[in-house]
């Protein structure tokens, strides 16, 4: 999946604690019913969402939601890091690689 920088911005700006409480419940309820319907019996979604406080701060509300077999879930949870830090040392070989070319090209 393409990143959308301009995407990532809008969905970036901070909403108040009810509102992204409120949007919390609305995705729960749509993953429960797409988990029936898709038949996954097991199921850990993360979020991050951007919050602004009453007093005009900004920060984040890490969370989760677990569906199923709650004893699979550290496993599963385990296999994604990897997935993304091979994907993370993938991107710094490609970075590196990159640098070293222009570095050649460059008589460096």
């Amino acid at each position: 999946m393409k990143f959308d920088s301009k995407l990532y911005r809008k969905l970036s700006e901070p909403t108040s604690i009810e509102q992204a409480n409120a949007n919390l419940d609305k995705i729960y309820a749509a993953l429960t019913t797409i988990r029936e319907q898709c038949h996954i019996a097991d199921m850990i979604v993360i979020i991050k969402v951007a919050i602004e406080t009453g007093e005009g701060e900004e920060g984040y509300i890490p969370t989760e939601m677990q569906f199923g077999n709650l004893v699979e879930h550290e496993q599963m949870v385990a296999r994604s890091l990897g997935v993304i830090q091979g994907h993370r040392q993938m991107l710094i070989a490609a970075i590196s690689k990159a640098a070293l070319n222009a570095g050649k090209k460059e008589g460096l």
